[in-house]
């Protein structure tokens, strides 16, 4: 079992997944940094893992967390905030999460994004900060001294230096954490959507795999498919994702969000019922980089998309005499559901992991 920072609580998937897979995880992107930004807010003198259990009604009640609508906030839609038991019914904090969005969306002016602005504060840099004990930092009251004085509220250098670990400027993982080791590593890597350009390392990443299948005497990947075509179809549509290490594409996946074709037929069951979960097709490293980890890495960024789209489960399938995959999927808390019939009529096992 991979070691934990220690006050995590196991018996909490949501909350080891949140652990996993976010926290501590360097974010750049505007839309997901304002959710944890107003989330923080509510956090305020809670527990973490109260507003986690939360999250997803707060997304209703915040329309998504969509600041345009969010700044417009009037009156009516305070007091039905405070009607809904899903989520903290403070008023205080509610009228601040408004406020304060008004004054991001100003700094997104300002600096071009809220982004730019926040990571400013350490020139980009992350800053690795272990000990369970600290709860403020020089870094935390500069930015709460910034943000109280351009007119927030509930921005305390506690609240804030929770943010800034949450958000992955400041990484508290613990030294013995496997995460911690994991985002050191990852500084030289990048999980992004492939382009044109990454075509031909895809290409030459999926034939060395359908090589070692063949060597493992795995019937999979044998004849025409993944297709370059296929591939090229996947980067159209920004379903394929490359992992970069400096700069070299060392492993290929798909990630489609939404109902598969081939799994309401499962023989067996899924663990949920849902028709929004994240599919993971066409899983594919370097033979320069197999047996390292770097499966494990993919499989962290897929639990990361996955949460930050707002969804509850990922489901993958594989060849039955695929072994090697099977130990992989099972090692990352999937678990076995059934057998599946993919397009060329080929059965494979099916797996999900839910984060309910």
């Amino acid at each position: 079992m991979e070691k934990r920072c220690f006050w995590v609580n196991l018996n909490d998937p949501v909350y080891v997944a949140y652990h996993d897979t976010e926290w501590g995880v360097p974010l750049h992107d505007d839309r997901k940094i304002y959710e944890l930004f107003i989330l923080e807010i509510f956090q305020a003198g809670l527990s973490w893992a109260t507003i986690l259990h939360k999250r997803e009604t707060f997304r209703k009640a915040y329309d998504g967390f969509d600041i345009d609508k969010v700044i417009t906030y009037g009156e009516e839609k305070v007091r039905a905030l405070m009607e809904d038991k899903g989520i903290i019914r403070n008023r205080r904090k509610i009228l601040a999460s408004i406020r304060n969005s008004a004054v991001f969306r100003q700094i997104q002016e300002e600096f071009g994004s809220f982004d730019s602005y926040i990571w400013g504060f350490t020139g980009g840099k992350i800053i690795y900060e272990s000990s369970p004990l600290v709860t403020v930092s020089p870094l935390s009251d500069r930015v709460s001294k910034d943000l109280k004085k351009r007119g927030m509220s509930f921005v305390g250098s506690t609240t804030i230096y929770s943010f800034l670990q949450a958000m992955g400027i400041i990484n508290a993982h613990e030294m013995t954490c496997f995460c911690y080791r994991r985002e050191r590593e990852k500084e030289m890597m990048q999980f992004e959507k492939a382009t044109a350009d990454d075509l031909e390392d895809i290409c030459s990443i999926i034939k060395d795999a359908a090589g070692y299948l063949k060597l493992q005497g795995v019937d999979q990947w044998q004849s025409d498919y993944p297709s370059k075509e296929k591939i090229s179809e996947d980067i159209r549509s920004s379903h394929g994702y490359v992992l970069r290490d400096g700069g070299e594409v060392v492993g290929y996946s798909a990630l489609i969000r939404g109902e598969d074709p081939a799994y309401p037929g499962i023989e067996g069951g899924w663990i949920t019922d849902s028709h929004d979960y994240l599919t993971v097709h066409r899983v594919a490293l370097s033979s320069h980089y197999r047996g390292r980890g770097y499966g494990n890495i993919l499989f962290s960024y897929y639990k990361g998309h996955a949460l930050s789209e707002g969804l509850t489960s990922i489901r993958i399938d594989t060849h039955k005499d695929n072994l090697i995959m099977q130990k992989l999927i099972l090692h990352n808390g999937f678990r076995y559901c059934g057998i599946v019939t993919v397009s060329d009529g080929t059965k494979r096992n099916a797996y999900e992991l839910s984060f309910k």
